[in-house]
């Protein structure tokens, strides 16, 4: 199916991807992650979350993966992210978003 990574950084998850033989495709508003993703051969572009989704055809994605991104939202932008992603995707369509737990003191010590 197609996967859009929100937030690709590094490309891992584009990476796993691959391996895996899903097409996926990598956003990310950092230009260095993106060059990186690029010299993996990964596709990624340098892109706002909102105004690529907003650019995509309705029900266009299989799947939609966003890592350690959504806590770094104002609020109110979250449901229209939510909104933004059942849009694209396509019936049956996945979309996951990871979060650290904030109510976890040990991953504010340990990670950030």
């Amino acid at each position: 199916g197609r996967v859009l990574d929100i937030g690709c950084g590094r490309g891992e998850f584009l990476e796993a991807l691959r391996e895996a033989g899903i097409d996926g495709r990598g956003v990310d508003l950092d230009e260095e992650f993106v060059n990186i993703c690029r010299s993996k051969s990964l596709a990624a572009e340098r892109a706002d979350m909102f105004d690529y989704l907003e650019s995509l055809d309705d029900g266009s994605l299989d799947g939609l993966f966003c890592s350690q991104v959504i806590e770094h939202l104002p609020p109110a932008r979250l449901p229209d992210l939510v909104r933004l992603a059942q849009a694209k995707l396509t019936r049956g369509g996945l979309a996951v978003f990871e979060t650290p737990n904030p109510s976890c003191l040990a991953i504010f010590a340990s990670h950030f």
